[in-house]
């Protein structure tokens, strides 16, 4: 309890004096210790999914149920995906400040970037909007060529705030986005030069593919490929995993039109 003695909050506004970490934490203590949650640690197999802040449903040696939080998760590759999920008890220490802090801070980054990106977009057609997003990545972020693998890269926080991720960021960023300003998307699992993760979008009642990692890798708007993850001839060769979950996809150009 008295080993807190700087804590980072949004904005990077540090709290080195006794005052004001009194005044900002204990409030925040107060709200935050009512969040029930439990505390669990687990070793899973496949794919992450996940980002931290997820809610999770997890079961006991009794097969009785309850609800909790990924707070930390790391993942690898030997052959097969496997990892760890660890949502430790909370309790007033600087360990728990720090995490529960760090975790509702990314929250509202993150919803401050959607709100700007909901009124800039908000008096564009559907067309301009998707074109507007698939450039908000391009513009933001970059991919992560040094730590593909990493499970600290996967996640819509890596794109909003890190700037940098790989395919999984990219499309849950382009989900949440679409989700905020009105455009029916999906994301979809699969095999395009490898393991692979996009979106498909709904456009005038038809389906399209939409791949924001080309913007992100390119990062060049004058470059000829830039806009390939628009352009359903260029992404005609992905094979999509359970495919028939999935409505029919078209193929002509739709979506970028030089």
């Amino acid at each position: 309890e008295n080993g807190l003695t700087e804590i980072t909050i949004q904005d990077n506004y540090f709290l080195k004096d006794k005052a004001e970490r009194e005044k900002v934490i204990v409030p925040i203590w107060d709200t935050l210790k009512g969040i029930k949650y439990l505390p669990f640690k687990t070793n899973y197999y496949g794919y992450p999914y996940l980002d931290t802040g997820d809610m999770i449903y997890i079961q006991d040696t009794k097969d009785n149920g309850y609800i909790s939080y990924v707070f930390n998760h790391t993942f690898k590759f030997n052959g097969a995906f496997s990892g760890t999920i660890n949502t430790p008890a909370m309790t007033k220490t600087q360990t728990a400040y720090k995490n529960v802090l760090d975790t509702k801070t990314k929250f509202k980054q993150t919803e401050r970037k959607i709100d700007k990106i909901k009124q800039a977009t908000k008096n564009m057609s559907d067309l301009e909007k998707i074109k507007y997003v698939y450039e908000w990545i391009g513009d933001n972020a970059y991919y992560d060529k040094l730590f593909t693998g990493s499970s600290k890269n996967q996640s819509i926080y890596n794109v909003f705030i890190k700037g940098n991720a790989v395919c999984a960021g990219f499309a849950k960023t382009s989900q949440v986005i679409f989700q905020n300003i009105g455009i029916e998307s999906m994301i979809i699992t699969g095999y395009s030069t490898g393991n692979h993760m996009w979106n498909v979008i709904k456009y005038n009642g038809k389906y399209y593919y939409y791949d924001s990692t080309y913007a992100a890798s390119i990062r060049d708007k004058t470059n000829k490929n830039y806009y390939d993850g628009l352009k359903q001839d260029k992404m005609n060769y992905y094979t999509i995993d359970y495919a028939n979950w999935y409505p029919k996809i078209e193929t002509e150009n739709v979506l970028y039109k030089k």
